[in-house]
């Protein structure tokens, strides 16, 4: 405006566009991408939830099912953030996520912000919440998650073990009495080397 108003350059406004336009590429796109992926899940989908008789339908791709609430094996809800920072939700667009919804009998559905409001509490009981910069959605087998997290949990303890291993018996008590401090299996494994010292 300012080069059409008076008829000169003004020079490194030039970076400054450029700047600009990477700026709204890194912020923008990745979420246009969310936002593409989740049409194409669930353009096709209609969801009724009958709290009062406990009753779910889910009409998928012309296909429609009917589950009672309790046949419910797990329902995960994906966010995009829990920042409460104004800014971060007006760039991230927090309202962006979905549920990982998965049947007794193994159906299982991806419900986006299309269809439901991602942000308020959760529709289903026993809903575990996680949280991403990037909920893109996974469809990889909920026991084979499960497995990963058990096995990453492992290398975790394993490694705390390694840490507290070495500590003078001193040390370990100071974890045990002071155990708001530290986690639950801080405490534990501490307690254990502990009992494995006074038996040596």
């Amino acid at each position: 405006m300012y080069e059409w108003r008076y008829e000169k350059g003004v020079g490194e406004l030039g970076i400054f566009y450029k700047n600009m336009i990477g700026f709204i590429t890194l912020i923008f796109i990745p979420n246009l991408i969310l936002i593409i992926q989740y049409y194409k899940e669930n353009k096709n989908t209609k969801l009724t939830i009958d709290q009062k008789n406990g009753i779910i339908e889910i009409n998928h791709k012309g296909t429609l099912n009917s589950y009672r609430i309790e046949e419910i094996e797990s329902s995960i809800y994906q966010r995009n953030t829990y920042s409460k920072d104004l800014m971060w939700q007006v760039f991230s667009y927090s309202n962006l996520g979905y549920c990982d919804l998965t049947l007794k009998n193994g159906d299982r559905y991806f419900l986006t912000s299309y269809l439901i409001d991602i942000t308020k509490k959760a529709l289903f009981e026993n809903t575990e919440i996680k949280y991403s910069i990037f909920p893109s959605i996974d469809k990889t087998d909920p026991k084979i998650i499960a497995e990963r997290a058990k096995k990453q949990t492992k290398k975790q303890i394993e490694k705390l073990k390694s840490n507290l291993i070495n500590k003078s018996k001193f040390e370990l008590k100071g974890i045990v009495d002071n155990d708001g401090v530290y986690t639950k299996e801080t405490v534990d494994i501490a307690k254990q080397i502990l009992k494995e010292k006074n038996v040596v």
